[in-house]
């Protein structure tokens, strides 16, 4: 903890340790708050950016992840992080929306819209199984919204961004 309040070089490294000793131990609102800091200090860098990410959906914020992880690519595919590997953010992504149904009071609506989007992720990754897997899941769950629609459709041609 010294070193990571202490000045110089060790004080990242330490902050970023601290901060996974924190996630380990449960603590993740403080370890959130460390990895945001150190992300907020150098923007580009990808793995803080990513763990932030991680942090968020670990802790039961969900929804922020979501958005942490949605941001993160808006980013990389603007050039912020060149040569981040955007493929695992979108993996993680799907896994995220796939988390949503998890919870015990999510809301059916959102609980849709999440497997949906879960889907469409799995497609773009090239991971047809797991995409179909999840576009049943939805016809399964709900027959009467418009995402149980749009599953029916790319269980006959897979989802692509036009």
């Amino acid at each position: 903890m010294q070193a990571a309040a202490g000045r110089g070089d060790s004080r990242v490294n330490a902050k970023a340790a601290l901060a996974f000793i924190l996630a380990r131990e449960h603590h993740y609102a403080e370890s959130i708050s460390l990895i945001h800091g150190l992300y907020s200090s150098y923007p580009h860098n990808f793995l803080l950016a990513l763990t932030e990410a991680d942090l968020l959906k670990a802790s039961g914020q969900v929804s922020e992840g979501i958005l942490a992880y949605r941001k993160l690519l808006d980013l990389g595919n603007e050039g912020m992080f060149p040569g981040a590997r955007l493929e695992l953010v979108a993996y993680k992504l799907g896994e995220a929306y796939g988390s949503v149904s998890d919870y015990p009071h999510a809301e059916p609506e959102l609980v849709s819209k999440a497997t949906l989007a879960a889907g469409e992720i799995y497609d773009l990754l090239g991971q047809r199984s797991s995409a179909v897997k999840k576009y049943q899941e939805l016809i399964a769950i709900r027959n009467d919204s418009p995402e149980v629609k749009t599953a029916r459709q790319f269980l006959i041609h897979p989802y692509r961004i036009h």
